[in-house]
């Protein structure tokens, strides 16, 4: 946890001067580029900074989890408006499949931390979107006074999924694996609903 959460944070600091300038370039906010292919190389730059700098925060997250050193900050929010605010963030991830995304949460007012709740969410999402893939389908919907996530992935061949919500873990753990991802996820969405007792 140490080592995670001083490296995290001498990663981070650069990282958000890159994405900064990746914006720069990418928006042609100095003028106009020469070459087009600029733009679309800054845009390139800014999506990979942004993926990298989420990796860091959900480290360090995750390092304050195993510490035991998180607080909450619940406010009031519509359920709805944090779904089609985690929706939105996914979406811009350089990994979206763009799969098709069926949506029935009602606008029902809740008492919760919303940028933790939002986190947990935009991990269900993506992992949904890694595995149904381009011709896939995500159905997010309220169920049992919680938000459930479901794909048509092909989802976990094991019987016993409790390791998935371990630190670092993964489906597949194996080095030539087909999707992309460090096992910090679903460790937080456990960690995060917990906190909310979920």
């Amino acid at each position: 946890s140490t080592l995670i959460g001083t490296m995290s944070h001498e990663l981070r600091t650069p990282l958000n001067a890159v994405c900064g300038f990746a914006d720069l370039i990418a928006d042609s906010a100095l003028g106009e580029h020469a070459s087009p292919e600029y733009a679309e190389f800054g845009d390139h730059i800014r999506k990979s900074g942004k993926h990298l700098l989420n990796i860091v925060n959900d480290m360090l997250l995750a390092a304050r989890f195993q510490s035991g050193t998180v607080e909450t900050s619940p406010k009031e929010f519509l359920l709805s408006d944090l779904v089609e605010a985690a929706l939105d963030n996914s979406k811009k991830s350089q990994n979206w499949t763009d799969p098709e995304v069926i949506v029935n949460v009602p606008a029902e007012q809740v008492h919760a931390d919303y940028e933790l709740c939002k986190k947990a969410l935009e991990h269900l999402i993506d992992n949904a979107s890694k595995f149904s893939g381009k011709n896939g389908k995500i159905i997010i919907s309220y169920q049992n006074g919680g938000i459930s996530v479901r794909d048509n992935g092909p989802g976990y061949k094991d019987d016993d999924t409790t390791t998935l919500t371990e630190l670092f873990v993964q489906g597949d753990g194996k080095r030539s694996r087909s999707y992309e991802g460090c096992g910090l996820g679903l460790f937080l969405v456990q960690n995060i609903a917990a906190l909310h007792n979920g």
